[in-house]
């Protein structure tokens, strides 16, 4: 599972974060290109990555445009 975590402090600690409504991704087997969209009004912004242990794919590339 990915999901992508924002926060608002200019110093952040790791309990600074949160999730950012309704952008949880499950890995599947697609291998195209997958487009997601999110606005907010953010001062960093992460990917978190959950690991499964039964999972062996992989997560080629992350873009982030702002």
């Amino acid at each position: 599972v990915y999901k992508m975590q924002a926060t608002l402090s200019l110093n952040p600690l790791n309990s600074d974060y949160f999730d950012v409504s309704g952008q949880s991704y499950t890995v599947s087997s697609i291998t195209d290109v997958e487009y997601h969209t999110f606005i907010g009004m953010y001062t960093y912004v992460r990917l978190v990555h959950t690991p499964d242990p039964g999972n062996t794919g992989t997560l080629d590339k992350v873009t982030y445009r702002s």
